[in-house]
């Protein structure tokens, strides 16, 4: 009698109708979020003073057109934000989700293997940082069009892919690797080393070009603050180091482990263990690890050298998920006796379970954060006595904690006003300057140095807004 063999398969329809479910949710769900911090001085942002077409040039460490484009169209249509930014941001995560299993395909992959690593994919909580953003499409459209390029490569259309890998760059300046990886990924589909070394020649000779036009058409310097995370120091490079490894492969609630107001040990522990689970599971048999697996993490590390170079947060996790997927891809269709045994398959629907609940809390958390802006601007506006042209935003820097796009403190909501700029549809005030003190003892001098010479100052203390209009006291 044969014996039954126990697969991802035998669960395979729930757990594909419960990734599917959770993916139309989340697409959905990312609509209700609104703009903190970043999103409101960022390129796709509309801008009071009206757009200025030197942010298609290259400006300091940015040179973004993509982006720039997009705040174009947000500047001349101010309604469409942030909505337009998560419609572009769910169509990119669409698109790559779409060619990562077209690549699973042209390298043979099927069957288990290929469903593993795409439903990785979809639900990795390294996503979470691009996908939940409003600001993310950079880098969105920078894994999106690199992930068509190693799609054009594997097709021998390389025409195509040098295009696409363009378009990664202009996306976002990670998007240069794409001109590397496609040509190693070639090789472990029986591309000739010759081939290899010759395609990655013609990569560098875009990569001269376009490093001599960024600094042609350059229009501004470049400047790192000592007390910036892009600053080289060996606790922040070892910190980068841990958030690539742990943040690429594993379902770690960061929330519950970063943000001190929301830490939660337990949490920590579960989700931790579930993470070694499946790794351990995947990786315990040494034999899986050969030239193909030290091929794809070197594409791994490639993809998250510009960023350990100078910042890994958790947006930039996103650009390393491919590799990881594309990693247990292989090891899988390597060793079919992984995928056989019962522990695998309880390990997998343990992360897949725990990715999802992961996902749900930090898009609550965002949301969360994201509400308090409209809440702060209405209160604002209510006080605020007709349509002030030339006004003075006073915000307290508080210490509320916050951990990146998730858990955002009301000042960097707020910031300085922009939430209220949203509100009157960037009509007005059309002159907004901004004081940010960092006693509240100051607040009362800024106040008196200033009272008389806008038509209002508003004053942000936490969650507070006070206003005074011109010649009146304060409400």
């Amino acid at each position: 009698m044969e014996k039954k063999i126990i697969t991802p398969s035998s669960n395979g329809k729930k757990i594909n109708l419960l990734i599917a479910f959770h993916l139309v949710l989340f697409l959905i769900g990312i609509f209700f979020l609104l703009p903190t911090d970043d999103d409101w001085g960022y390129l796709v942002t509309p801008k009071l003073d009206g757009f200025n077409f030197n942010s298609f040039l290259p400006n300091g460490s940015y040179w973004r057109p993509i982006d720039a484009f997009v705040g174009l169209i947000n500047d001349s249509y101010p309604i469409l934000f942030p909505f337009l930014n998560h419609l572009l941001i769910g169509s990119g995560f669409l698109f790559s989700i779409y060619y990562l299993y077209k690549i699973l395909k042209l390298l043979g992959f099927a069957g288990i293997p290929l469903n593993v690593s795409v439903s990785i994919f979809i639900v990795s909580p390294a996503a979470l940082g691009t996908v939940l953003g409003i600001d993310s499409i950079n880098q969105m459209y920078s894994v999106c069009f690199g992930l068509i390029g190693i799609y054009q490569y594997l097709r021998k259309k390389y025409l195509l892919w040098i295009i696409v890998s363009i378009l990664a760059v202009f996306a976002k300046e990670n998007g240069i690797v794409y001109f590397v990886i496609p040509p190693l990924i070639g090789y472990l589909n029986k591309k000739s080393m010759k081939d290899v070394i010759k395609h990655c020649l013609w990569g560098g000779l875009v990569i001269i070009i376009y490093m001599i036009l960024r600094f042609a058409l350059q229009v501004s310097s470049i400047h790192i603050e000592e007390d910036s995370p892009y600053a080289f120091t060996l606790t922040r490079k070892l910190t980068d180091i841990v958030s690539f490894v742990v943040g690429s492969t594993s379902v770690v609630d960061f929330i519950s482990l970063i943000h001190k107001p929301s830490r939660n040990v337990l949490i920590v522990v579960l989700t931790l263990f579930v993470s070694a689970l499946f790794l351990f599971t995947i990786f315990k048999n040494k034999k899986v690890i050969n030239k193909e697996i030290l091929i794809l993490t070197f594409c791994m590390v490639v993809a998250a050298s510009p960023h350990l170079a100078t910042h890994f947060g958790p947006m930039h996790a996103y650009s390393t998920i491919p590799y990881f997927c594309l990693i247990v891809a292989f090891i899988l269709n390597k060793d079919r006796s992984i995928y056989e045994k019962k522990l695998f398959n309880y390990a997998f629907i343990l992360y897949i379970i725990t990715a999802i609940a992961v996902d749900w809390h930090h898009w609550y958390r965002t949301y969360e954060s994201s509400k308090i802006g409209p809440l702060m601007a209405k209160e604002c506006l209510d006080k605020t006595e007709g349509r002030p042209q030339n006004v003075l935003c006073i915000s307290f820097k508080d210490e509320f904690p916050r951990f990146s796009s998730f858990c955002v403190p009301p000042r960097d909501v707020f910031h300085t006003g922009s939430a209220v700029l949203r509100e009157t549809g960037w009509t007005y005030p059309k002159k907004l300057k901004t004081l940010i003190v960092e006693k509240e003892s100051d607040i009362k001098k800024a106040i008196s140095e200033n009272e008389g010479k806008y038509d209002c100052i508003w004053i942000q203390n936490k969650y507070d807004v006070t206003v005074i209009n011109k010649g009146k006291g304060a409400k």
